[in-house]
């Protein structure tokens, strides 16, 4: 009484009752001592509220009365039985009283009286008229309730395993709160002035629900055999929750702050209502085949409704779907795309969701889980935590829809702009900084470019001898969001003009006895005005003629002629040759292929007219392959820019036809990115270089399996670059490519590699090797066979490992007229070893 009332207790211990310190307002009275005794309070006089805490109630003194005061409040009481409760109360409450069974008699004033964990009572005294406020929870029981006064407003009862029917509710009631009451069966008519109606988890009541049409919150939840007739216009709470059936004819308007819509099996279409904007919506559960129309809602979410296969378009609106959730929904299969306003998306158990439509920048949190099979992101965006990676085209989805567009074209009245007369010029790439994105033009001379936000500088990089001018030669690109595009970056390129440039290249495969061989011929116009002649292909006698396509015009035992006219400038030729290895030919026999592309005479370059290729018949190989010529380049090359040239070979060995074929390959950093020129292909396809990885992409090639048609089930990519300058005496340079068949695992090269090498410097002192004088060369230069050779024919290989020049042997030695080959480094081959030179 010390603490509570100063000086109210003298030095002796005794109590002056009549003390002013007694009046208090208020007290919070915490009794932490065991054996108390309360002796005295009783004589305090609380204007507010006393709350009497126990965490002791051992050897706790019965208490003798209560103190006078207008509010009471009892935790963990220690007794069974109460004094009898002042006059002037006007609230009581209890919680954790567990040991409470009766409580005294109520006053008649009594306005407020809440019972919370009391699982000893089993029932309760008359409830005073004055009461208006009832609250009872968690008594196990409690099975009955006495008749409910007419002044009583709220009424919350709560986990009440025992109670069964309600009494008569108040016509003034306002507030009601049902929840866990399983042997509830019916409910009392509800007043028409309710307010909020709360009714939760009572499985046995039957019956309809007219909810009043003045309800603002309504929570009719987990009642399996209760049906619902909703009326008026809920705006504080809406939810509706495993019902047997719900009627929403009579609903004005959802709420503003929280619609629920769920697992309701009648409910087969979701009405179109207001207001126009809400918190939270949503629908769950529901048997809709069809998309609901969706009010504008700040958190929005979807679930459980298998047979919806589409997704309504989300209503436009600035602040709308901030926070978006999907969960278990099977029959979707793609998302329309998403607010820009989308802050939050959450996708759970979606298992036919592979793909993300574009991810807007503001994104903050992006949950995919359970079996939603998203592997990767379409785009990045500012809050991106990096635990997928970006989709690119060894996905099936989508990536980066933004872009940096433009045309490369041949400005033949040179005025800058692509117009009537002017022609896409193909010999040229682009390539983006910061970062490194490169790719080239289409067959209309458009590019793309598609790197993420961000400022970047665009420049185009030809090989292409007959360039005089480009305009300009530098553009900005600018990308300020996802989906934007900075188009008419264009490159107007002016050539000499009048130049006739035809360029041949061969790709074959081996040849192996009883099977067939693919030899790719590509002619293609470098040049800058049209052509027309042939294309000879001298496919010798060892193999037979098996087809081509397209078919020849002229055809012998040992040659194949294709004629062609008005070749446009930078339009190729390509035939496809089908030659048959009879399974009699000896392994190690030796075969000549090649291919003239006329006229020559005439052509700026008349060593690139003719290609070829020298091999034997071999037991077998790997149809799924890379190799790269030269295999050597001497420092001298490397510094002269020496290009070296890569094939990659593949088969479709599986068994059925692939739709698309991608090549992706790591390119060393010992090479120059930016120098790249696709040399020839065997089928229609795209590429680009982003951050050293080459993409080639063969959308839609169908290429067949190669039990179906083993000639038809082949395919190249075959494409130059420039070794980095920086290579030196010894370095080495390794490439490996991944080949995909669709989304399969991919198919991994052997390792195609080249090395830098002194090759001139000990070509003179190897006896195995060739012998070259004089070295370098201006005119003749005198080719010494290492004996004992059996070679047939020498050749001289350019940087890109074309047969510029061949002869034949004569006893130890051949005789080779360079003197119209352009000065630079050269290769002799003879019998596969090879040698350089250089000419002067």
């Amino acid at each position: 009484m010390s603490n509570v009332a100063p000086g109210s207790v003298d030095s002796n211990g005794y109590l002056d009752t009549t003390h002013a310190a007694l009046n208090i307002g208020g007290h919070l009275l915490h009794v932490d001592w065991p054996n108390s005794d309360l002796t005295g309070i009783e004589y305090l006089h609380v204007t507010d509220e006393l709350y009497l805490e126990f965490v002791h109630t051992t050897g706790a003194a019965p208490l003798r009365a209560w103190p006078a005061a207008v509010s009471i409040g009892l935790y963990n009481l220690p007794w069974s039985t109460l004094p009898a409760l002042p006059p002037g109360l006007l609230s009581l409450g209890f919680e954790h009283c567990m040991a409470l069974t009766t409580l005294p008699t109520l006053p008649a004033g009594l306005a407020a009286l809440a019972l919370i964990e009391t699982p000893a009572l089993a029932a309760l005294p008359v409830l005073p008229n004055s009461l208006v406020m009832l609250r009872v929870m968690f008594d196990p029981l409690l099975s009955s309730l006495p008749a409910l006064p007419v002044a009583l407003e709220i009424l919350a009862l709560i986990d009440l395993p025992a109670l069964g029917p309600l009494p008569v509710l108040p016509t003034g009631l306002l507030r009601l709160d049902l929840d866990r009451l399983p042997l509830l069966t019916t409910l009392q008519p509800l007043p028409p002035g309710l307010e909020v109606l709360r009714i939760s988890d009572a499985p046995s009541l039957t019956g309809a629900i007219t909810v009043p049409a003045l309800v603002h919150t309504l929570v009719l939840s987990r009642l399996p055999q209760t049906a619902a007739i909703v009326n008026g216009s809920p705006v504080e709470e809406l939810v509706l929750d495993s019902l047997l059936s719900v009627d929403l004819s009579g609903l004005v308007e959802y709420s503003y702050n929280t619609t629920t819509l769920r697992y309701l099996p009648n409910l087969t279409t979701v009405p179109v209502l207001g207001p126009d904007t809400v918190q939270t919506f949503i629908v769950d559960g529901l048997p809709l085949s069809a998309p609901p129309q969706l009010p504008v809602a700040h958190y929005l979410r979807l679930a459980n409704m298998p047979a919806m296969t589409t997704l309504p378009p989300w209503p436009v609106d600035p602040y709308n779907c901030a926070h978006l959730t999907l969960d278990g929904m099977d029959g979707i299969t793609q998302l329309p795309s998403l607010p820009l306003a989308c802050i939050g998306l959450r996708l759970k158990d979606l298992p036919n969701l592979y793909c993300l439509p574009p991810l807007p920048n503001n994104l903050v949190d992006l949950f995919i889980e359970g079996s939603t099979p998203i592997t990767c992101l379409p785009n990045d965006f500012d809050n991106n935590p990096g635990l997928l990676p970006m989709c690119g085209v060894l996905d099936s989805c989508d990536h980066l829809s933004t872009a940096i567009t433009g045309r490369i074209f041949w400005d033949q009245n040179t005025n800058g702009a692509y117009d009537a007369g002017d022609m896409p010029f193909p010999f040229a790439t682009v390539w983006s900084t910061p970062g490194t994105f490169g790719t080239g033009p289409d067959s209309t001379g458009m590019y793309w470019i598609g790197p993420v936000p961000g400022n970047y500088t665009v420049q185009a990089q030809w090989a292409n001898p007959y360039v005089t001018a480009v305009n300009p030669t530098v553009h900005t690109g600018n990308i300020p969001t996802i989906n934007a595009v900075d188009s008419l970056n264009d490159f107007a390129f002016q050539l000499t003009p009048g130049i006739q440039d035809l360029v041949v290249d061969v790709t074959p495969n081996v040849a192996v006895p009883g099977f067939m061989s693919n030899v790719w011929i590509n002619v293609t116009n470098m040049g800058t005005t049209s052509v027309s002649g042939s294309v000879v292909f001298d496919f010798g006698t060892v193999q037979t003629w098996a087809g081509s396509t397209p078919p020849p015009d002229v055809l012998t035992i040992d040659q194949a002629i294709w004629n062609f006219s008005n070749l446009a400038m930078a339009d190729a030729l390509a035939m496809h040759v089908t030659l048959h290895t009879d399974s009699t030919v000896a392994l190690g026999t030796p075969y000549t292929w090649t291919a003239t592309a006329d006229p020559v005479a005439t052509d700026q370059t008349p060593l690139d007219n003719q290609r070829t290729v020298i091999d034997t018949v071999v037991a077998g190989f790997d149809p799924n392959d890379k190799h790269v010529l030269p295999t050597e380049l001497t420092p001298a090359q490397v510094i002269a820019g020496e290009r070296v040239t890569y094939t990659i070979r593949f088969q479709n060995t599986g068994t059925y036809l692939a739709q698309r074929v991608v090549l992706t390959d790591t390119l060393s950093g010992l090479l120059e990115w930016n120098s790249m020129v696709p040399v020839a292909a065997s089928h229609e396809h795209t590429w680009y270089i982003h951050n050293g990885v080459l993409h080639v992409v063969f959308d839609n090639i169908l290429l067949p399996d190669s039990t179906t048609n083993e000639p038809g089930s082949h395919g190249f990519f075959k494409f130059s670059m420039r070794p980095a300058s920086t290579l030196v005496l010894g370095d080495a340079v390794e490439n490996t490519a991944n080949i995909y068949f669709d989304f399969n695992q991919p198919v991994i090269t052997n390792a195609a590699v080249f090395s830098v090498s002194n090759t001139v410097g000990i070509a003179e002192e190897d006896a195995g090797l060739p012998q070259l004088y004089p070295n370098p060369a201006t005119d003749q230069l005198t080719v010494l066979l290492p004996p004992p050779t059996t070679a047939t024919v020498v050749e001289v290989l350019d940087a890109l490992g074309r047969v510029v020049r061949t002869a034949v042997p004569v006893g130890p030695s051949a005789q080779m007229d360079v003197a119209a080959l352009p000065a630079g480094v050269y290769h002799v081959r003879v019998a596969g070893q090879v040698v350089a030179f250089i000419k002067l």
